[in-house]
C-alpha cells in the first residue's frame, strides 16, 4: 500500500511526456505537409492561386477519371466551347492530329485525341509559364501564321504586332475567361478575341437611334489593306453612280457630319462618323429641283427625269439626245430645216445660265419664234433692209426659210437697181458689194458706174465711156478686141502684117496674165515687142548661139515664115557642103543637145567620126582620116579607084584584078575585114587536094590567123602560079620521094595519081600518100 506518496515508477513516466508530444507534433506536421503539397513539383502560378489544388484531394481535379485532358477541360470551359463550335486553335490542333493519324492506304482514320500535357507542362514550379514557346507551333508566337483563324490576316492586319490585338487582362474583354474561377484574372491570354471587325474597331457608320445604319460585317465592303476604300461595296445595288453622279462627293447625297480635318495625302475631308444610311432618297426629285417651267409630256415607260437625263450622262445637257422633233415642237418651235441639223448648243449654249439658255416663251420680249430670225441671229446687214418700224419678217423677204445662202434675192430682182448681164452675171456678190469701214457688207446705195468698181488699165485717156468698147452685156472684158482694127493697132507702133495679121489676140496678149504683162508699156526700158524684134515675143530657140554674130532673126529667117530659113548653101561658108553632104538634111549634122534641148549650129563638129559611126570597127585606128579613102566631095562612099598595091602592099594582078572586093574581104561578126586580111590561097580558095599537101614538105603549108582563130592550110603558090592560071608548072617532082626519070618522065600525071571517090560521092586526085615501089603501080607477073 502506498503511504500517500506516488509509486516509485512515477518519475520515469513523467519524463516520457515531452517525447510523446513531440512525436504527435511531428506527425501532425507531416500530415499537413502531405495534405498541402502532395505533388512532385510546385504548380505553375495560375494554378497555384487555386487553394484547393494545393491539397491532395485537389489532385483529382486535374487527374480525373477520364484522364488529364478531361480534368483540364473540366475547368477550361472556354476551350470546350471552342471545340463545340469547331473553331479556335485547339480545334485546329485536334483536326490536324486527326489528319496526321489517317492511314496512308486510305482506310478509316484512327480516332484523334486532344492532349494538353505536351503543350502545357505542369509541376515545373511557380515561375514556369503554361503558355510559352513550347506551346506554339514553330516555337515563336510572333511567327505564328494564324492558320486556324477563319478571318485571314492580310494587308494592314498582317503588319500588326501580336500585342496590338491580344492586349493584357486590363482590357475588359479578357476578364472571366475561366467561368469556374471568376475571381482569378489572367496575366496574359491569346483567347477571347472576336473575329468580327466590331470586336476591335468602332463602327463609324453607327448612328444613335438608327439601328439600320449599323454595318454587321465590315469585310463585306472593306478590305484589310485600307479602311478608307470600300472595294466590296456595290453602289449600283442602291443607286448606280454613272455620268455626273460619278464625280459627286458623298456628302452631296449623304447627310454627313462636318469634317474634323483634311487628309494630307488625299486632300479629302476627314469625318469621324460616316452614316451613309441617312439619304433623302434615290429619286431625282429628292436631290434636284426641276428648272422646267412646264411639265413635259409623260414618258411611255413611266420614267420622269431619266427619260431625258440618263444617269450615265456626264452632264445634264446630254438630255438633248432624248429631245425628239415632236417633243421640241411642243415648245412652240418646230425643228425644221435648217434648224433640224443644228447642234443644240448652237441655240442653247451650255455656258449660259438656264434662264438665258432656255428663255421663257411667255415673256413679253421673247423673240425666239420660228418667224423671227433676229431672235437668235444678229442682223449682219446692220439695218440696211429694216423697214420703218422694224419689220420682224424682213429676213425671209430675201432669204429662204430653210437656208441662208444663196439668198432668195434673184437676178431679176437685181434689175430694179442694176441689171446683171454678160460678165456681171459671173461676178460674185462680194465683187461689187464690199465691206465698209465698220465691217458691214454694203448692199443699199451701191454705186453702179464702171469707174466706181474698175480702174482703167489704159495708159492714155480713152474717155469715160467704157461700154463703147466693153459692153456691159459682154461675157468678158476681152470682147473689146473686135473694136481693135488693123489701123488702130498700127498706132501702137506694131503693124498687123503677115504673119501677125492671122494671129489671135490671145497669141500675143495672154488673157490669163495681168494687164501690164499682157500689154506692156512701149515707153519702158527693155521693151522689145517691136515689129522687127522677134525676141520681144518669141523665145530664142537657138539658145543665144547667134547673139553676137547676127543682128536679129531676120538675118536668116523671112519675116512671114520661120521655115525654111533664108540661110542658103552659099552662106554655109564655115564648112562647104559638097558631094553627098549637099543633099544631107540639116538635122542630121545639127542635132538637139540632150542637156539643153537646143539644136546646135555654132560649134558643130566637122570630123567624119563626129557624125558617122566607124563601120570598120577600129581597123584603121582611132584617128583615121576617112577622106583619105572616101572623098569629101564624092557623091557616094565608094572608094574606087583604090591603089591596092601601094595602100595594101598586095597588088591585084591577072585574075585577082577582076575579083570583087567582098570575095576576099569577107564579113566577120558584122564587120568587113580589111586589115590583116590573109593572103594565103587557102584563106579564100577551097583546098581541092583535101589537105593532102598541107602537112607535106617545107614550103607547101602555112598557118592562117583569122578573127575566128588559127588553122593550117596548104601553100598553093608553091606549085601554082596564082596570077595566071591554076596549073602547077612550078612543081618539081624531084622534090618528092619519087623523082621522075627515064620513061616515067613521059607518063601522064593521072596515070599515077588516080581519081578517088569519097563516101559522100566527092572525087579528088590522090597525091599523098602513094607507094614508090614498082609493084605499087606495075603488075610484075
Amino acid at each position: 500500500m502506498s503511504s500517500g506518496h506516488e509509486p516509485a515508477d512515477a518519475a520515469p513516466r513523467l519524463s516520457r511526456a515531452p517525447v510523446i508530444v513531440g512525436i504527435l507534433v511531428l506527425c501532425g506536421l507531416g500530415a499537413f505537409v502531405t495534405l498541402q503539397s502532395p505533388m512532385p513539383g510546385a504548380l505553375a502560378s495560375p494554378h497555384g492561386q487555386i487553394t484547393s489544388l494545393n491539397f491532395f484531394w485537389g489532385c483529382e481535379s486535374c487527374h480525373a477519371d477520364g484522364g488529364l485532358t478531361a480534368g483540364c477541360l473540366g475547368c477550361h470551359e472556354e476551350i470546350v466551347a471552342q471545340l463545340d463550335r469547331g473553331e479556335g486553335l485547339h480545334d485546329w490542333l485536334l483536326k490536324r492530329a486527326a489528319a496526321e493519324a489517317s492511314t496512308d492506304d486510305g482506310s478509316e482514320a484512327a480516332e484523334a485525341e486532344l492532349t494538353c500535357l505536351p503543350c502545357h507542362g505542369e509541376h515545373n514550379g511557380a515561375e514556369f509559364e503554361l503558355v510559352s514557346t513550347i506551346s506554339w507551333p514553330g516555337g515563336d508566337p510572333e511567327a505564328f501564321d494564324h492558320a486556324h483563324v477563319a478571318f485571314e490576316l492580310a494587308g494592314a492586319h498582317d503588319a500588326l504586332a501580336c500585342i496590338d490585338c491580344h492586349a493584357s487582362v486590363a482590357d475588359d474583354r479578357l476578364d472571366h475567361l475561366v467561368p469556374a474561377y471568376p475571381d482569378l484574372g489572367r496575366a496574359k491570354t491569346w483567347l477571347g478575341l472576336s473575329q468580327a471587325c466590331a470586336g476591335c474597331h468602332d463602327d463609324p457608320h453607327r448612328v444613335e437611334g438608327d439601328a439600320s445604319a449599323t454595318t454587321e460585317r465590315c469585310e463585306s465592303c472593306h478590305a484589310q489593306e485600307s479602311f478608307a476604300e470600300a472595294p466590296g461595296f456595290d453602289h449600283d445595288e442602291h443607286l448606280p453612280l454613272a455620268g455626273a453622279h460619278d464625280d459627286v462627293e458623298c456628302a452631296a447625297c449623304h447627310d454627313l457630319p462636318e469634317p474634323s480635318g483634311v487628309d494630307a495625302e488625299t486632300g479629302r475631308p476627314i469625318r469621324d462618323r460616316l452614316p451613309f444610311g441617312l439619304v433623302e432618297g434615290a429619286e431625282c426629285e429628292a436631290c434636284h429641283e426641276s428648272p422646267h417651267r412646264a411639265a413635259w409630256p409623260a414618258a411611255e415607260n413611266g420614267e420622269r427625269c431619266t427619260h431625258c437625263h440618263p444617269a450615265s450622262a456626264p452632264t445634264w445637257t446630254e438630255a438633248t439626245a432624248a429631245i425628239t422633233p415632236e417633243l421640241h415642237a411642243s415648245t412652240g418651235f418646230p425643228l425644221e430645216r435648217p434648224h433640224a441639223t443644228v447642234d443644240c448648243v448652237a441655240c442653247h449654249a451650255a455656258a449660259l445660265p438656264f434662264a438665258e439658255r432656255y428663255p421663257d416663251a411667255t415673256a413679253a420680249d421673247y423673240a425666239r419664234a420660228p418667224e423671227t430670225c433676229q431672235g437668235c441671229h444678229e442682223d449682219i446687214h446692220a439695218g440696211q433692209f429694216v423697214a420703218d418700224g422694224g419689220d420682224a419678217r424682213a429676213c425671209l423677204e430675201c432669204h429662204d426659210r430653210h437656208r441662208f445662202r444663196p439668198p432668195a434675192f434673184a437676178i431679176a430682182d437685181h434689175a430694179a437697181s442694176f441689171e446683171l448681164a454678160g460678165a456681171h452675171l459671173a461676178v460674185p456678190c462680194i465683187g461689187c458689194h464690199a465691206n465698209d469701214a465698220a465691217g458691214v457688207r454694203r448692199f443699199a446705195e451701191t454705186p453702179s458706174a464702171c469707174a466706181d468698181c474698175h480702174d482703167s488699165p489704159h495708159r492714155a485717156p480713152l474717155g469715160d465711156d467704157c461700154a463703147g468698147c466693153h459692153p456691159s452685156g459682154s461675157e468678158r472684158w476681152s470682147e473689146a478686141e473686135p473694136a481693135m482694127t488693123a489701123e488702130a493697132h498700127a498706132s501702137t507702133g506694131f503693124r498687123l502684117a503677115a504673119p501677125h495679121d492671122g494671129v489671135a489676140c490671145a497669141g500675143c496678149h495672154d488673157p490669163r496674165a495681168s494687164f501690164d504683162v499682157a500689154y506692156p508699156d512701149p515707153a519702158t526700158d527693155g521693151y522689145l515687142r517691136h515689129e522687127t524684134t522677134c525676141q520681144g515675143c518669141h523665145d530664142d530657140v537657138h539658145g543665144g548661139q547667134f547673139a553676137t554674130t547676127h543682128d536679129g532673126c531676120l538675118d536668116c529667117h523671112e519675116r512671114d515664115r520661120l521655115d525654111p530659113p533664108a540661110y542658103g548653101l552659099a552662106a554655109h561658108d564655115t564648112w562647104a557642103l559638097a558631094g553627098a553632104h549637099r543633099d544631107a538634111d540639116c538635122a542630121s549634122c545639127h542635132r538637139v543637145e540632150a542637156t539643153t534641148g537646143v539644136r546646135r549650129f555654132v560649134g558643130t563638129p566637122t570630123a567624119c567620126a563626129d557624125c558617122h559611126d566607124d563601120v570598120h570597127a577600129g581597123q584603121f585606128g582611132a584617128s583615121v582620116d576617112c577622106a583619105s579613102c572616101h572623098g569629101e566631095t564624092s557623091e557616094s562612099w565608094t572608094i574606087r579607084p583604090f591603089d591596092h598595091a601601094a595602100r595594101a602592099d598586095w597588088p591585084l594582078i591577072d585574075r585577082h584584078g577582076d575579083a570583087d572586093c567582098a570575095s576576099c574581104h569577107a564579113e566577120d561578126r558584122g564587120v568587113v575585114v580589111y586589115r590583116a586580111t590573109p593572103t594565103a590561097c587557102g584563106a579564100c580558095h577551097t583546098d581541092v587536094h583535101r589537105g593532102q599537101l598541107a602537112g607535106g614538105p617545107a614550103g607547101r603549108s602555112t598557118t592562117l590567123q583569122t578573127r575566128s582563130g588559127r588553122r593550117r592550110v596548104a601553100d598553093c603558090e608553091a606549085c601554082h602560079e596564082a596570077a595566071a592560071a591554076w596549073d602547077a608548072p612550078g612543081f618539081d617532082h624531084d622534090r618528092s620521094r619519087f623523082p621522075l626519070d627515064g620513061s616515067h618522065e613521059s607518063v601522064a600525071c593521072l596515070d599515077c595519081h588516080p581519081s578517088v571517090k569519097t563516101r559522100a560521092g566527092e572525087t579528088f586526085i590522090r597525091y599523098r600518100p602513094l607507094g614508090i615501089e614498082c609493084r605499087d603501080c606495075h603488075d610484075l607477073r
